[in-house]
């Protein structure tokens, strides 16, 4: 019987001491601060939209952060990927529950649609991030690609197209016709004066003396106090099969005794626009000399040079041309002139 007794005792103490510590164990538990949930704090709503920014103009903007946590965020910096934005804010103190309003200053420096990433730090080492998006509009707009032409010189068709040139400011804006186009290429405005939100026609016809790819830009000043002179690129694509290889020669920076032991200095001319054509002549710097040239075109035809003692001051600019015939015509035989660039710089032996 005492035995049994003993072993009722050393069973009662145990069960008190697992429900002492049981008791410890909900107290710590109930006694502990629970962590603030992810994502408490964020900027309202995360995207701004601009709309359409005058270019060159600076746009001012808003943007709320909402503190949702229970503890207090205070802002110690503002950041723009980009650059073009500025941020500021009078309270940079965020309590829990509050909302503060972030001011900022965009500086539309170019054109087209854009998306900026901007953000907050904390002191605490948290960031918070939004965007701004919109799209730069110029106060004088145009089609920013320009324009293609494609003359047909087999078909003996010129090329042509128009391009237009809208006023978006509050302004009557004057533009003046377009000045140094390359031969054969013609542009003209329907009009000079354009008042706001109206436009102009600027009109483009490519001749038949291009048979190659050539590439332009057409300037257009206006009197518009920053968006100044307008360029507009213009491809010119002939549709048939000529092409000049090299397109350009780079000569470099050489000396007289470089280029006179320099080997032979090749054009090629392919293309089956070749089978109707004749060279009638080429020109080229006096530093240059025509050594051989095909009798026949026939899809491809090479031309070499050499180097003559004839060089005059350091520019080594100037150009081969090509003056070819084509007798294939109606009413008579037609002239081409293929244009050859040489750019480099003489250096002193």
């Amino acid at each position: 019987m005492a035995e049994w007794n003993s072993r009722l005792s050393i069973l009662g103490a145990a069960f008190i001491l697992l429900a002492a510590i049981g008791c410890r164990r909900g107290v710590t538990e109930r006694t502990e601060p629970e962590a603030p949930p992810p994502g408490v704090a964020s900027f309202d709503p995360r995207s701004v939209d601009l709309g359409d920014v005058p270019l060159y103009s600076d746009k001012t903007f808003t943007a709320r952060f909402r503190n949702r946590g229970a503890t207090t965020i205070e802002i110690a910096a503002f950041r723009a990927n980009c650059g073009c934005a500025v941020l500021c804010a009078s309270n940079k103190v965020c309590g829990p529950g509050e909302e503060i309003e972030i001011t900022g200053i965009f500086k539309a420096g170019s054109r087209g649609s854009f998306r900026k990433q901007l953000s907050a730090h904390a002191k605490d080492g948290a960031e918070y991030e939004f965007e701004i998006i919109g799209n730069v509009k110029p106060e004088i707009e145009f089609d920013q690609d320009g324009i293609t032409l494609a003359p047909d010189f087999l078909e003996g068709k010129n090329a042509g197209g128009a391009i237009e040139i809208v006023n978006h400011s509050s302004k009557t804006i004057h533009l003046q016709q377009p000045l140094g186009l390359p031969a054969g290429l013609q542009a003209r405005l329907d009009r000079v004066d354009v008042p706001p939100g109206k436009n102009a026609k600027l009109s483009f016809e490519s001749s038949l003396v291009f048979v190659t790819n050539t590439d332009a830009k057409v300037e257009v000043a206006t009197s518009h106090r920053l968006e100044g002179t307008l360029s507009i690129p213009v491809r010119i694509r002939p549709t048939q099969e000529l092409t000049v290889v090299p397109g350009e020669v780079r000569l470099g920076v050489a000396s007289k005794d470089q280029l006179l032991k320099r080997g032979k200095l090749s054009l090629t001319l392919l293309g089956k626009a070749l089978d109707r054509l004749t060279i009638e002549s080429v020109e080229c710097p006096k530093y240059l000399k025509l050594e051989s040239r095909p009798a026949n075109l026939d899809r491809r035809a090479e031309l070499q040079f050499k180097f003559v003692d004839s060089f005059a001051g350091v520019d080594l600019v100037g150009e081969i041309t090509v003056k070819l015939i084509d007798r294939n015509t109606e009413g008579g035989s037609r002239s081409i002139r293929l244009r050859v660039p040489i750019s480099g710089l003489l250096q002193e032996s």
